[in-house]
């Protein structure tokens, strides 16, 4: 399992965290990674001076009322869309669905060959997310922008 993470501005490359092999991604390790690894990068990457709006789908980690009371507390509620905000499975709705550019641009580069092995699928799905196309990301995150 793959985490990943946009930033509309592209400036602060969002990390593409690689999920253990059968680890359960319950809301109890989604919060982990959520503390461990989100949080940071965006005070990191944004600080106080940028709005931003983090979405998710509709997963059940995702919408977990511990989860959600998490994001609520830690981004704030201007800064975080709660799982009733928006359609659950429209990927119309979803910045890295959006197009269809972002997962399926990272799946067609690194499924265009045969892998052997766990770190080679890891390696091809780094080298495919850091090749992405910066200006697509920022016109597809323009599209998810009050106006």
């Amino acid at each position: 399992m793959v985490l990943g993470i946009v930033g509309s501005d592209c400036e602060s490359p969002p990390p593409s965290l690689f999920i253990g092999q059968g680890l359960q991604m319950n809301s109890e390790a989604y919060q982990g990674l959520l503390k461990a690894h989100l949080f940071p990068w965006i005070k990191k990457a944004y600080g106080d001076d940028i709005t931003y709006i983090f979405q998710q789908d509709s997963a059940p980690a995702h919408k977990a009322k511990t989860t959600v009371s998490l994001l609520n507390d830690e981004l704030g509620k201007d800064n975080f869309w709660p799982p009733n905000f928006w359609l659950p499975n429209s990927p119309d709705l979803n910045l890295l669905n959006y197009y269809m550019y972002v997962w399926s641009a990272v799946e067609k580069k690194s499924n265009n060959v045969s892998h052997n092995s766990l770190d080679s699928i890891k390696k091809a799905i780094k080298k495919a997310w850091d090749e992405m196309d910066d200006e697509k990301l920022v016109y597809a995150a323009s599209k998810f922008r009050a106006p």
